[in-house]
């Protein structure tokens, strides 16, 4: 993964011992996809430079039926919980388990 999102157009990122794929979509968009192709979620550029210097990022989950939304600058961190987000979705002892 490159130290910069703005630098990636297709990339993978390990995380939890499984691959993820990011895509650019659009100038300041990507997708988050699991390695079964399934959507993971939406990360977005709302402001590329912000009051502290820091480019400011939201997160849109797929297949939340309330808009989960969440803000921050550190983009990676972001991608990390939407996987995060998913496997729990996967779990079976999950309370969103979905087969």
């Amino acid at each position: 993964m490159p130290e910069s999102i703005f630098e990636t157009d297709d990339a993978t990122l390990r995380f939890k011992e499984r691959e993820w794929q990011i895509k650019r979509t659009a100038n300041y968009e990507w997708t988050i996809s699991s390695a079964e192709g399934d959507s993971v979620g939406i990360l977005r550029c709302v402001t590329p430079l912000g009051n502290e210097g820091n480019s400011v990022f939201d997160l849109e989950l797929a297949d939340t039926p309330e808009v989960k939304e969440t803000e921050g600058s550190d983009w990676l961190s972001m991608i990390e919980y939407a996987a995060n987000e998913y496997l729990d979705k996967k779990a079976p002892d999950s309370a969103g388990y979905v087969e």
